[in-house]
């Protein structure tokens, strides 16, 4: 262990002698880096009298532009401070904070780390406090009870997500700006994202397609690692224990020196599967059992800072099948294998005059394989079957490559990005038709300008080029006005375009409970999205008051969904239009030791073929999250709540006419009890997931045949009520 210590220190010691000057700025009781801080350099040489303005980066740290300089430093909620910097030094000042912070550092849609309260884009953040308080260990865990959010289950497809309406396929989910691939029927199954080393998780609920291109129409979800910025070694672990059968370990090992660092990573996630009917061997919750390992360095080369990021996954989940008759001593079972790795290097460097640049290549590869096998149950022998229908593999490669050149600062009023976002994408397997290739090739240029201090405007434009669709260009407008210093508008609209993936053009998904055919027929989508809100903000040293009423219009053309051919075959389809229209309603209040977030949606969505309306239909939703730290026993207790009212769905039948159709309504309760252990760095939490013990809800759809879930009226919501423990320790 002492010589692993040593190599880490001389490797990110070597590295860092190339490094340049620069000046991190800490938060002076936690230690933790303050992002996105006002930093203002003032030249010390006589003959050369002027200043440099620059914000710090997402690892609290900026470039010093001079010889010497002093450098003043302010922050929202701190008390500001200045010290003498030098270009051949690593610099560093403490501020202090002063009054509660309520605004969280933002990084999606961003030309650089801004504060949530100056950006122009609307950022929700569940940051690591509220991962930890939740006791979530995956994405699926933590969005459960998020307002305008719904989370779909499927037993071999696993968790899918919508925002304000528009499905998963109309998602874009990242990790470090990074997107993950590896949807099946459109969905990215969200439970096999952990967030073992996740900082915080960014939503944007609207359209982003002008930055983040194709599966951007509905919003984007960033999810944001863990940057170690002490200079020390250290490791963690994680243990997870679920009295429904899960049981999840995950060990960690850092190490940071000057302006370096490397993070290890490796975790084991196992479940037992649950089904409500007690004994059942064709559970509803399958099996499932789960590898993750990463590994994440950081350094600067020749001025640059340079890092790469990679991850593997594995997914092994068994669908057990009936007992077969007439003895019942054995079963076809079908085991699903999925593997991702994905490897990502990041490049940026910020240049002289507050000019900065950033390019990022990623290259993922997914992989699903399914296998049928006999089972027999009285020897536990397992036969592949040999029917090569029942085996296949599939395999889906792509290519990231963006860059983007910034300059926030043009000059007191203006600010540019430019940047190029390439996608490379294809698949093979038995079960795809060829071996089908699709390129996306879009560069895009955005612009912000604010007009004195009340208004802020931001115009952008991305030209994309498809080897497979024509596409339109894709413009974009977002407005801020700070009205007083309490009241803040934000209006934006937003034109979007998706291609179909390969799997909706050339996919077959066949077995027990689906039957579900690709269609290179298919047109691509496009959209328009309307979106207006006002954030009312009432601050002082003790309390937070935060009023946000959102209003969103969601219009998409030749919209892409399952249509049934025949009793249980289904294909994709376009649809004349697609639209959603609803309020968002959130207030956060803030006193202390005592947080509450109250939330509540309305949702109405419309769909048209050939001109005949399904009728709009409407969802309430009402959200709450509340949590207290006490000074009994210093524990942290925090409430997690979610009411979903009926919920309208459709199909389209052999006949090509919408059939509507109603889901009850259902409520969603956690509750977790969190301490510290601050001199043994160790956090312990209890708690009860699915209070009130939903597992699935019932719908009035007749059906005929179904694409998924095997003919059920009824959806799977939840694994039953279950009880939770979980600590955290690290070594420093």
């Amino acid at each position: 262990m002492n010589n692993l210590k040593a190599l880490i220190i001389f490797l990110l010691a070597g590295s860092s002698l190339l490094a340049e000057g620069t000046l991190k700025v800490y938060d002076i009781n936690t230690n933790e880096p303050l992002i996105s801080a006002s930093v203002q350099f003032v030249n010390l040489e006589p003959s050369k009298v002027d200043s440099n303005f620059r914000k710090t980066d997402s690892y609290g740290s900026v470039r010093v532009p001079y010889d010497s300089a002093i450098a003043r430093v302010s922050y929202l909620g701190y008390e500001s401070n200045e010290i003498v910097v030098y270009k051949t030094r690593r610099n560093q000042i403490l501020l202090n904070q002063v009054s509660i912070l309520y605004s969280e550092i933002v990084t999606t849609g961003q030309y650089s780390p801004t504060l949530s309260t100056n950006s122009i884009i609307k950022v929700d953040v569940l940051d690591r406090d509220f991962i930890v308080s939740k006791g979530a260990n995956n994405l699926r865990d933590l969005l459960m009870q998020e307002g305008a959010i719904n989370i779909n289950q499927d037993a071999q497809l696993g968790s899918n997500i919508s925002i304000n309406g528009l499905g998963g396929e109309n998602v874009k989910i990242l990790v470090d700006g990074i997107p993950i691939i590896g949807r099946t029927n459109g969905n990215i199954d969200i439970s096999q994202l952990s967030l073992t080393n996740i900082d915080r998780v960014e939503i944007v609920k609207g359209p982003m397609s002008t930055i983040y291109g194709t599966d951007a129409l509905g919003g984007v979800i960033n999810l944001i690692s863990k940057k170690e910025s002490s200079d020390n070694i250290s490791a963690r672990g994680l243990g997870t224990y679920e009295s429904v059968g899960r049981y999840n370990f995950d060990v960690g090992l850092n190490s940071s020196f000057y302006d370096s660092y490397v993070n290890l990573n490796i975790g084991r996630h196992f479940f037992g599967g649950y089904s409500p009917i007690e004994g059942s061997r064709t559970q509803l919750w399958k099996p499932k059992e789960q590898y993750f390992a990463d590994i994440d360095a950081k350094t600067v080369l020749l001025g640059f800072d340079v890092r790469y990021k990679g991850g593997y996954f594995e997914e092994l989940l068994i669908s057990k099948g009936l007992l077969i008759a007439p003895y019942y001593e054995g079963a076809y079972d079908n085991k699903y294998k999925t593997d991702r790795l994905n490897n990502a290097i990041f490049i940026s460097k910020q240049l002289e005059n507050n000019k900065n640049f950033n390019f990022s290549l990623s290259y993922s590869n997914y992989q699903r394989s399914r296998n049928t096998f006999y089972k027999d149950l009285v020897t536990l022998e397992e036969i592949l079957t040999g029917d090569d229908a029942e085996q296949d593999t599939t395999r889906f490669n792509s290519t990231n490559i963006r860059a983007a050149f910034y300059d926030e600062f043009l000059n007191d009023n203006l600010g540019y990005s430019v940047g190029i976002d390439f996608n490379l994408d294809n698949g093979e397997g038995g079960r795809i038709e060829g071996a089908p290739i699709i390129n996306d090739y879009a560069a895009y240029i955005s612009t912000k300008y604010i007009f004195g201090d009340f208004l802020t405007v931001q115009p952008a434009v991305r030209y994309i080029y498809n080897t497979k669709y024509k596409a339109p260009l894709v413009p974009a407008l977002n407005i801020m006005s700070v009205l007083t210093d309490d009241l803040t508008i934000r209006a934006s609209y937003a034109k979007g375009f998706r291609a179909p993936s390969l799997k909706e053009l050339y996919f077959f998904f066949v077995d027990a409970s689906h039957n579900i055919r690709g269609n290179a027929d298919l047109g691509a989508e496009s959209s328009d999205a309307f979106n207006l809100g006002l954030t009312y903000t009432l601050v002082n040293e003790k309390r937070v008051l935060k009023l946000e009423p959102n209003f969103y219009y969601n219009e998409i053309v030749n919209k892409i969904s399952l249509a049934n051919l025949n009793s249980n075959l289904f294909t994709y389809i376009n649809i004349g239009q697609h639209r959603t229209l609803g309020t968002n309603i959130t207030l956060k209040y803030i006193y202390e030791e005592f947080y509450n977030k109250f939330g509540f949606n309305y949702l109405g969505t419309e769909n048209f073929i050939d001109g005949q309306s399904n009728g709009v239909q409407y969802t309430p939703e009402v959200t709450v999250n509340s949590s207290w730290e006490s000074n009994i026993f210093d524990l942290k207790f925090s409430l997690f709540y979610k009411f979903t009212g009926e919920s309208p769905g459709f199909v389209l039948n052999d006949q090509d006419e919408i059939e509507n159709f109603i889901i009850n309504s259902y409520s969603n309760l956690d509750f977790t009890v969190l301490r510290k252990f601050e001199e043994l760095n160790t956090t312990f939490s209890v708690g009860i997931i699915n209070m009130f013990d939903v597992t699935t809800v019932n719908s009035n759809q007749v059906t005929n045949g179904a694409a998924h879930s095997g003919n059920s009226s009824s959806l799977p919501v939840g694994y039953g009520r279950a009880f939770f423990a979980k600590v955290e320790f690290n070594i420093p």
